[in-house]
């Protein structure tokens, strides 16, 4: 309780931040497989390579749902508890998140789909 917010807007903000997470998860075991939510696709390239980028659920939104969507969870504790430590650590982990999408994740999927280019992720 480091932070001087009323309760009510942490549960709405909660719940903002809560529904897209649900979204993408549900969209994820759906559509995508947790083992290419895993980044089965660094371990076994030549497996992934043959499998389309997904354009249902939440992807047909987005081409990187993980990154934007997935992530909004970790900030959720945050707001809940009304903790300005909780909340840095969330900022931390979101920006670490995509350092190591520009650094692993984004060369991976173009070495993997570069004799395909119109299955590369839209830049977002």
């Amino acid at each position: 309780m480091t932070l001087n917010i009323n309760p009510a807007f942490s549960y709405v903000l909660s719940g903002i931040l809560i529904i897209p997470a649900i979204y993408l998860f549900c969209s994820t075991a759906k559509y995508f497989g947790m083992d290419r939510a895993i980044e089965i696709d660094h371990f076994y390239p030549e497996e992934v390579k043959k499998e389309a980028f997904v354009n249902q659920g939440i992807f047909k939104y987005t081409s990187n749902g993980m990154y934007i969507y997935g992530f909004l969870i970790l900030w959720i504790p945050g707001i809940l508890l009304q903790s300005k430590a909780a909340l840095s650590i969330a900022l931390f982990n979101h920006i670490y998140i995509w350092v190591h999408y520009y650094c692993t994740e984004l060369p991976d999927i173009k070495m993997i789909y570069k004799e395909d280019k119109k299955r590369l992720p839209n830049k977002e």
